[in-house]
């Protein structure tokens, strides 16, 4: 799973589609807008700078951790195969 999940962030930053990371980084600002800030860095066990970090658009790593957060939110994170 690991293997995968750098491919498809190498891939993403590499010149590919940036909506999921942009997708991302919109859940974590609605849901600190919502919540506030603290209560999500506890929800989805990620740091409160790694959220900040996201929400303003720097690049992050989408490791297991950081799904299960998305998982503990209540998100979950799918791969598709792209239409040829």
């Amino acid at each position: 799973m690991t293997l995968i999940v750098l491919t498809i962030t190498t891939m993403i930053i590499n010149g590919g589609d940036n909506m999921i990371l942009e997708e991302i980084a919109n859940i974590f600002e609605a849901e600190c807008k919502a919540k506030g800030l603290r209560n999500v860095s506890k929800i989805a066990g990620v740091s409160k700078s790694t959220i900040s970090s996201i929400i303003n658009g720097c690049g992050f790593n989408l490791n297991v951790n950081f799904i299960a957060g998305l998982s503990a939110l209540g998100y979950e994170l799918k791969l598709v195969k792209k239409q040829k």
